[in-house]
């Protein structure tokens, strides 16, 4: 777009001074308005520049006091005085403030008529929009092959980044990373977005500070970012909202190194936004047809009782799965994950790289892996695949196994041991455990264990005084006591998982001893109260 720097070198500006305002030179004008009522600063637009010959203001001091700010308010990016008539000399007040808010003001001879100056100017504003809508059209033509041909965002970032000339970056709504295109040099947030597959928190933390987080997730239309270079932004960006249906998808970053941001990179930006939303879109409409048509297949196979007939066998065929099957459960440990079908989507690839068949559907708050299975171990194999994939990605996985199977009646006990498995990992381990129910052993019966039992059981009265002890003084004694029986009693181990001196775990072990009644030296209440101590914490998970 043409700027007033690049206007001043055109003929019909030649004999024209620039007076004040110089940091305002690279201001774009989008068109020229003639203007001589005092009134002038209600009738400008965004983007005009202002030519008047001083008539409506001559005479009107105070209006020359606050004119150039009024201006500066409406959107005005200069304006041309012509001198010799009304004006022989612009009123230093107004040199003052045009200077101070980078507000050009350029003087032009009486004698040359403004509209021969317009004129020109029109027309270089009108042929340079016409270029604009040409290379928009053939921009638009290129995006658009993208998505008719089928092809992704990763094909889609591609195109944008040889379109544009800059590294390109499409992340989803929480600003995970999606799809890149590298070209040329990049600045190290954009080199760690790409490590953690996703804008690190600490720059978002610092764009949320400024309130630019904010504009990011409101704006319909892309934003200018300025370069931060103390938080790894040393090039200036624009990202664009990809929306549809008024839901926010994401957002396509352009990075542009060593060069300044030009008008048709937003325009490219735009497009490649809308074209990226009919892609995502595109995506969920066939992952809800694959949903529809698994989850309709899984919940026959988990009926109680089963029915299972000839059709079902089909089905599986259908989806490559052969005799024996294994179920998997998967949970991420962010509740709120705001993208099932990206996870769904690399825990298929995950499975058809480790060359087996399966399908991967939606059960609440957890993906349902059913996956043929050649061995036992596959699906341990499989699941420690799928958590290095998340790990990679930037999420942490909660994974249960339940046992393999070899006929189809049996897939409901085994997705209801990888449930166990699942929840009885995150209750011992915590989250991001891969759990198998075989290795729960008789964890799996303290789990089901009746409150009759576990009430006259001494060793879990016994925890219950110690957690009320801490309830009451403020310890915590019984995470004392379940770190050194996981230490295997050995003091030294558990000493340094707690950060404590010896001396200072021993009494911490002497006290436990007085309250709960049973000596720690001896293996068989050490084992109880080891028991005890899993059914505690199996139970207040599940609580």
């Amino acid at each position: 777009m043409l700027t007033i720097a690049e206007a001043l070198k055109t003929e019909a500006l030649s004999r024209a001074s620039v007076v004040a305002g110089h940091g305002g030179l690279s201001n774009m004008i989008q068109w020229v308005h003639m203007v001589d009522i005092p009134e002038m600063a209600e009738w400008v637009r965004e983007g005009e520049l202002i030519f008047t010959t001083a008539f409506g203001i001559r005479d009107n001091p105070e209006l020359q006091h606050v004119l150039v700010r009024q201006l500066v308010e409406a959107g005005a990016v200069g304006m041309v005085i012509g001198v010799g008539h009304y004006f022989h000399e612009i009123p230093q007040v107004m040199i003052d403030q045009a200077n101070e808010l980078n507000f050009p003001l350029l003087t032009l001879p009486w004698e040359i008529p403004f509209i021969e100056v317009t004129r020109v100017l029109v027309e270089r504003i009108v042929q340079e929009r016409y270029a604009l809508l040409q290379q928009s059209l053939q921009v638009h033509k290129r995006l658009t092959d993208v998505v008719l041909s089928g092809a992704g965002l990763d094909v889609l970032a591609q195109v944008l980044a040889r379109l544009v000339e800059c590294p390109v970056t499409i992340e989803d709504s929480a600003f995970r990373l999606l799809a890149y295109a590298s070209w040329g040099e990049v600045d190290p947030a954009r080199e760690v977005s790409i490590l953690e597959r996703q804008t690190p928190a600490r720059l978002l933390a610092e764009l949320r500070r400024r309130g630019i987080l904010e504009t990011l997730q409101q704006s319909l239309h892309p934003v200018h970012l300025e370069p931060l270079p103390e938080h790894g932004l040393q090039y200036e960006r624009i990202v664009a909202p990809i929306i549809a249906a008024g839901e926010r998808l994401g957002y396509v970053w352009l990075i542009a190194h060593n060069r300044t941001i030009r008008e048709m990179d937003l325009v490219t930006i735009e497009h490649a936004a809308t074209v990226a939303a009919l892609i995502l879109l595109r995506e969920r409409a066939v992952y809800e047809a694959e949903q529809r048509l698994q989850s309709g297949l899984i919940e026959e196979l988990l009926r109680r009782p089963p029915l299972v007939h000839a059709s079902i066998a089909e089905k599986m065929r259908a989806f490559g799965l052969s005799d024996g099957q294994q179920v998997l459960l998967i949970r991420p440990v962010d509740q709120q994950f705001p993208d099932t079908l990206r996870l769904s989507r690399m825990v298929r690839e995950e499975i058809w790289a480790a060359g087996e068949r399966g399908i991967v559907v939606e059960r609440g708050q957890d993906l349902a892996v059913l996956v043929s299975s050649k061995a036992p171990e596959t699906g341990l194999e499989l699941a420690q695949r799928i958590a290095a994939m998340g790990r990679r990605q930037g999420y942490c996985l909660s994974i249960g196994i339940g046992r393999r199977v070899q006929q189809l009646e049996e897939l409901a006990q085994s997705y209801e041991e990888a449930l166990e498995a699942l929840e009885a990992g995150i209750a011992l381990h915590g989250p991001g455990s891969i759990t198998t129910f075989e290795s729960l052993g008789y964890l799996y019966w303290l789990r089901h264990l009746s409150a009759e039992v576990r009430n006259r059981n001494p060793f879990a009265r016994a925890l219950a005084t110690l957690a009320e002890y801490d309830a009451a003084h403020h310890t915590a004694l019984l995470m004392t006591l379940e770190t050194y029986l996981d230490a295997g009693a050995c003091s030294l181990d558990a000493a340094r998982r707690l950060y404590l001196h010896r001396n200072t775990l021993r009494q911490r072990l002497t006290r436990i001893e007085r309250i709960i009644g049973f000596p720690l030296s001896d293996p068989e209440v050490r084992l109880n109260l080891q028991l005890a101590l899993k059914e505690r914490r199996l139970r207040f998970h599940q609580a």
